[in-house]
């Protein structure tokens, strides 16, 4: 027995028109944030990796 599939809900479809322009402004504020917190991000969750990376190397922007 075949089951019809079931409509996604709205709030879950892909954004379109004018609603692009404010999820990609969201993403950016997310790589700002990686970016200015990476070194404390790695220090805490993985120590023994931060240990090994060289931090006075010079970063390229995400």
């Amino acid at each position: 027995m075949m089951h019809e599939s079931t409509p996604i809900s709205p709030a879950l479809e892909e954004p379109s028109g004018a609603k692009t322009a404010a999820y990609q402004d969201f993403d950016s504020l997310w790589k700002e944030a990686i970016s200015a917190y990476f070194q404390p991000f790695m220090h805490l969750f993985f120590p023994q990796v931060s240990n090994e990376i060289d931090w006075r190397l010079a970063r390229r922007p995400v």
